[in-house]
């Protein structure tokens, strides 16, 4: 049997490639070469110079954005795919517990489960028995493992989406607490508490602060467009090779599953509840 993927996984990895080549792989951007200005001057300086510096400094810090997005990117993929081999590792001892459970399971039904059971199979004889254990038991052992794997599942997505939003809150943490853009938070705070409406400003004075504004504004939805455009690979690396896995994962409990409901109908493991 081949393990096969829906239509959507491959137009979301479709979608993945085309969003995933970066503005500098499409047309050649450098980086632009700037002296440092005077912080306490940039929100009082000439407009002019000082926006110019501030959109190359936006400029700047979105070419290194896109190189910290290669890197993170492949360290994603590379970290899931260690953290599902470490739960492909742990399936083995899943397996033992739940081998453990049934050679034992007399502990483990409930009173009530055991009670239909007791009554249920007072006439039974071993054929009843093995009959029970290849379909009841089997279902419920095929419960148990569906719960395991789905849970296990989550934990994989709950890994991605876990190191993507903590790396893009570092990466905009990082922007927001540059020195300048700290002085320049700090200083409009301080002019806008200062009741704006009735406090006397020059006319260069309100432009510069008409401008911080935009820029932020700006700069927010440019940012907003940059991380949803990178949600396709989030959602392509969350999806990739989880079907396989999956499948490869059910064929090892298939495996047991049957050896093991072999065994334990051949040691007439159900006398422990019958003790």
């Amino acid at each position: 049997m081949v393990a096969l993927l829906p239509i959507s996984f491959f137009s979301l990895s479709a979608a993945y490639l085309l969003s995933n080549i970066s503005p500098s792989s499409q047309s050649a951007v450098d980086y632009i070469e700037q002296e440092p200005l005077d912080i306490l001057n940039l929100e009082e300086g000439d407009l002019e110079v000082t926006e110019q510096w501030k959109d190359n400094e936006w400029h700047n810090w979105k070419l290194k954005l896109e190189e910290d997005w290669d890197s993170f990117s492949t360290s994603l993929i590379r970290d899931k795919k260690d953290f599902m081999k470490i739960k492909t590792d742990e399936l083995n001892g899943w397996l033992n517990l739940e081998e453990n459970k049934w050679n034992n399971f007399s502990g483990y039904l409930s009173d009530g489960y055991k009670n239909y059971l007791l009554k249920k199979s007072e006439k039974w004889n071993d054929a009843d028995w093995e009959n029970w254990a290849n379909t009841e038991m089997v279902a419920h052992l095929d419960k148990d493992y569906h719960l395991w794997s789905l849970n296990t599942e989550r934990s994989v997505n709950a890994l991605v989406r876990g190191e993507w939003n903590q790396w893009q809150h570092d990466k905009m943490s990082s922007w927001l607490s540059s020195d300048w853009k700290k002085v320049g938070a700090m200083y409009w705070d301080l002019q806008e508490s200062r009741n704006w409406a009735s406090y006397s400003h020059t006319d260069d004075m309100k432009e510069h602060w008409i401008k911080w504004n935009d820029r932020n504004a700006r700069e927010n939805i440019e940012w907003s467009k940059w991380v949803q455009n990178k949600e396709y690979f989030i959602m392509y690396a969350r999806h990739s090779d989880i079907e396989q896995w999956k499948y490869d994962n059910y064929a090892l409990y298939s495996t047991w599953r049957n050896d093991f409901i072999n065994r334990w109908v051949s040691e007439k493991k159900w006398n422990s509840i019958l003790n």
